[in-house]
């Protein structure tokens, strides 16, 4: 799956851990643009991943794959967004 462009200004595939989600969700998407999530295995890339320390705004870990793009066989799961997530809630 190609890089979005915060990923290529990045310079990796931005993923989230699972409390990031809403957050993530409600700042960069709309519901018209109907947003899904991913689940994701990162087993086959996970010594490429860049373990960034947490922000003011964005208080847990955010994880960097320093890879060219999401491997459509690491997806677990999609998912559509949900209403809560939205509006940035769990």
């Amino acid at each position: 799956m190609p890089r979005c462009g915060n990923d290529h200004r990045a310079d990796g595939v931005n993923l989230n851990l699972a409390e990031a989600v809403p957050y993530t969700v409600h700042k960069y998407f709309v519901a018209e643009e109907r947003p899904v999530v991913l689940e994701v295995d990162p087993q086959d890339f996970a010594e490429h991943i860049e373990w960034r320390a947490p922000l003011p705004d964005e208080p847990w870990e955010r994880p960097l794959a320093r890879i060219p793009g999401l491997p459509v066989e690491a997806v677990i799961s999609v998912r559509p967004a949900s209403a809560a997530e939205l509006a940035g809630r769990r």
